[in-house]
Formats: structure tokens, C-alpha cells, sequence
């Protein structure tokens, strides 16, 4: 007996030769297993084990009215013989309930309003020289450093935790296993459970550096997991690609306890760093050393102070203009 057939019949749309075809099935031994496998396969097929009440037993009603109510043309299923047929029939109506509810064939599953699938984006920036310091909704800390942005939907933690990077962030990452931490920054994305790393995104380059945990960074197919004390690094180059490396932990992250450390970088990487970091720009009057390495650091210190012991070292002066800052060559004193 074909399951569209039953279908119908339990719904009235049954044709006449079809009611009368399904009445005689029901009383052939072979139908009891037949409904117990239908049974069976439509229960454990069906995710949702909730039966409407109300519903059940407008099914029930009408199964009745199908099945046991005698016509004339029909009188004969109050046989001795329709007894099996009548809890066939009862099966039916359990078995095929949940699926009638799930299709809709007859009745429609109540319609629960669901929240609005419309989610503002939240945006988080840290302006020149500001550290924002930032508790997500599923208590995820993030440290946005400065000249940086990071984006996330307004529903963050509820069924994803999905987040836009642009600039350079570290992440302490709240544990949970059935939902991902997934930072995008560029076309690199890093995915955790729960950990801490720092991402730093500007220009062409980009860095996930892990501190704890492990995390799983790809980009167009390459993907790199990584332990603590590694890094993997992007840059937007003719060999493009994720490339996996160690890193200096106090060097990458000091930046968030408000202090600035260098080990044997250039003067030019030095500079660059101190335009982020202070949100300034640097005007160069006669030549300086670019090339030349410095080892370093400074703790919360003011960009005055900064420049003064960089000035010492590479023989420069300085004139601080709002956001303007000029260095030329130490002018030699006279003899």
C-alpha cells in the first residue's frame, strides 16, 4: 500500500476506489507490519516529538469518521474482521500525526513568531591613542588597540560569535564548544574555542599571534593551527600565503598594558609604530638612518618623552603641532 494513498484517505481526499481499496488492506494480516514499519520509520524521521493536542484530536476525530462511521456503501467494515482494521487505522493516525503537522497536508503546525532575523551591527573603535577595553556579550574580553574597529551583530552569542577585525586586537575567549570564535580580518580567518591571541590587520599584512590555547587560522584553502608560541603571518605579496613562525610574546602584546617594545626593528618600523600608536604623523626634514636597529621599550610613556629618548640615540629634534610632528637632524653646536 502506497503511503500517498493512506495519506489521503486519512485526510477525505480519497477516492471512492481508493477507500474501498485501502478498507480491504487493512484486513490482510501483512498490513499490521506494514504500519508498524510506517510507524516506526514517520517517529524516528520526525526531529519534532511534540504532538499538537488540539490537533490530535481533530485527527483523531476524522479518522473515526473516515474509518468507523458505517454508509451503506460501507457497512460491511463492522465485520468481526474490521477489528484489526480499526487499530491499524489508530496506528495510522499516530504514526502519520507528526507528519501531517511537519507537511501540512491538512493541518498547519502553529505558526511561533520568531525573532526578528534583522540585526544592527555593533561597532567598537578605539580613536589615536586609546586602548578600549571590551566585554563581549558571551564575556569574551577584547583589548582594541589604537586606530582600530571591531564589528559584530547585536545578537553576538546566541547562535554565533562572528566578529570583523580591522586594525589589531587582542582576544581572551570564553569557552564554548558548540559555538565558535570566528574573527575575520581581510581574508584571513582565525576560529577558537576558547583562548587568547592577538590579530594585528593594516595594510597588507596580517598576524595571528597565539598566547594560549590553539586556534585554527585558513585563508583561500591554507590552514594553519596553531599552538602557543607560534604565529601565522599574511602578507599580500607575489607568494602570497599563510607562512607559520615563533614570536616574541612581550613584544606583540605589551601594546595592551600600555607599553612599547622593540627588539633589533628599524627606524622606519619604529616610526610606523609610534604613528598608531599616538595617532600622529611624522614629517621628516634631512636624513635620517632608517635602516639602522634599535632595542627598546617604553611604559605609558607621553609621545614627548618617547621622541626625547629616541632623540638622544639617532640625533634628531622634534616640534610636537597637534597631530603634526617634525623631526630633523641635531643641529651640530657651534665650537
Amino acid at each position: 500500500m502506497k503511503e500517498d494513498k493512506l495519506i489521503r484517505f486519512l485526510n477525505g481526499q480519497a477516492s471512492e476506489e481508493e477507500r474501498m481499496e485501502v478498507y480491504e488492506w487493512l484486513q490482510h494480516p501483512e498490513a499490521e507490519r506494514e504500519v508498524q514499519r510506517i510507524f516506526k520509520t514517520r517517529w524516528e524521521a520526525n526531529s519534532e516529538k511534540e504532538l499538537y493536542e488540539t490537533k490530535a484530536q481533530e485527527l483523531l476525530k476524522n479518522i473515526h469518521m473516515r474509518a468507523f462511521r458505517p454508509n451503506k456503501k460501507q457497512s460491511w467494515f463492522f465485520s468481526p474482521l474490521a477489528q484489526w482494521s480499526r487499530v491499524a487505522a489508530t496506528f495510522l493516525l499516530v504514526g502519520f500525526c507528526l507528519f501531517y503537522l511537519r507537511e501540512g497536508i491538512r493541518y498547519q503546525k502553529p505558526e511561533v513568531a520568531e525573532p526578528s532575523q534583522t540585526f544592527r551591527t555593533i561597532e567598537r573603535t578605539a580613536s589615536a591613542g586609546e586602548k578600549l577595553k571590551i566585554t563581549l556579550p558571551d564575556r569574551s574580553r577584547v583589548i582594541v588597540n589604537s586606530l582600530s574597529t571591531i564589528s559584530f551583530p547585536s545578537n553576538f552569542g546566541k547562535f554565533s560569535r562572528e566578529l570583523v577585525l580591522d586594525g589589531e586586537a587582542f582576544f581572551e575567549v570564553e569557552e564554548n564548544m558548540d559555538l565558535p570564535f570566528t574573527v575575520t580580518s581581510g581574508t584571513v580567518t582565525t576560529v577558537a574555542l576558547g583562548t587568547s591571541f592577538n590579530i594585528l590587520n593594516r595594510g597588507e599584512e596580517v598576524k595571528v599571534a597565539l598566547t594560549h590555547g590553539k586556534v585554527l587560522v585558513s585563508d583561500n584553502g591554507i590552514k594553519l593551527e596553531l599552538i602557543p608560541g607560534e604565529m601565522a603571518s599574511w602578507i599580500d605579496t607575489d607568494g602570497r600565503g599563510l607562512v607559520k613562525s615563533r614570536f616574541s610574546e612581550e613584544e606583540v602584546t605589551l601594546w595592551k598594558e600600555g607599553k612599547i617594545s622593540f627588539s633589533g626593528k628599524s627606524v622606519e618600523d619604529i616610526f610606523e609604530r609610534l604613528s598608531l600608536w599616538y595617532g600622529v604623523s611624522f614629517n621628516f626634514e634631512g636624513r635620517l638612518d632608517f635602516q639602522r636597529k634599535l632595542t627598546g621599550r617604553f611604559s605609558n610613556e607621553s609621545l614627548e618623552d618617547v621622541l626625547t629618548g629616541l632623540g638622544y640615540t639617532l640625533d634628531f629634534e622634534f616640534k610636537i603641532i597637534d597631530k603634526e610632528v617634525t623631526i630633523k637632524p641635531q643641529m651640530p653646536m657651534d665650537q
